[in-house]
């Protein structure tokens, strides 16, 4: 259900121009769904002090690079 709706999401951002074109919704939704689970699981299992939501800002960022710019390579 997740990946669907994200899906759908990015879907849309393609048709509004905010995603490249050429971007495959499916594995981009795959993508940042496994992506966000490592991060939370990594944070969960870690003994040192992270700071989730830096984590977050760090990979939103890093997801809207590659997604933005996946028509172009």
């Amino acid at each position: 259900a997740y990946y669907e709706l994200i899906g759908k999401l990015i879907e849309d951002g393609i048709v509004a121009g905010e995603f490249a074109p050429g971007l495959n919704g499916r594995l981009a939704s795959q993508m940042m769904v496994g992506s966000m689970d490592e991060v939370i699981t990594a944070w969960s299992m870690s003994e040192s002090e992270h700071d989730l939501v830096e984590q977050a800002d760090g990979l939103a960022e890093i997801l809207e690079r590659a997604f933005c710019q996946a028509a172009t390579h």
